[in-house]
């Protein structure tokens, strides 16, 4: 009796790191901090950083991903897409295949390159909230009169 199987033709994909769960009371926060930048594709740096180097890098890797995938990769991809010419000269299946890749790899050195305003002030908004969620920065009180 002859066994046959059917196999797809598919790459062996990175594993995906398990999300980090937040550190306890005496933990070390920098390693937890560290763990995030490299969950969101970031270089954490030089061990010796301290947590607000590490939250400012955080954000920045944050803001970073959140205008490329909401905002660059959408408008790149629509540009590909749109200028795809047609007949003998239109994509192959490669070109379908990968086009998302390249979108989302131009889209990552558009903004390590430039100086996005967008991507600013996020980092601004995300910078304070690690910040204050990671004890460094006291939450500011209104008195109202």
């Amino acid at each position: 009796m002859i066994e046959t199987s059917m196999t797809v033709n598919n790459p062996a994909l990175p594993p995906v790191p398990a999300i980090p769960e937040s550190p306890s009371e005496g933990e070390d926060r920098s390693a937890f901090l560290r763990s995030l930048i490299t969950r969101l594709g970031g270089e954490p740096g030089p061990i010796d950083q301290d947590q607000s180097q590490l939250s400012e890098r955080l954000a920045r890797t944050g803001a970073q991903r959140m205008v490329a995938d909401g905002f660059l990769v959408p408008l790149l991809a629509e540009a590909r897409e749109n200028a795809a010419p047609e007949g003998m000269f239109a994509p192959g299946v490669g070109e379908k295949r990968f086009g998302s890749m390249l979108d989302q790899a131009t889209a990552d050195r558009m903004l390590e390159s430039r100086n996005f305003p967008m991507v600013d002030a996020l980092v601004d908004r995300l910078r304070s909230s690690f910040q204050r969620v990671a004890g460094l920065q006291t939450p500011t009180v209104e008195v109202k009169s």
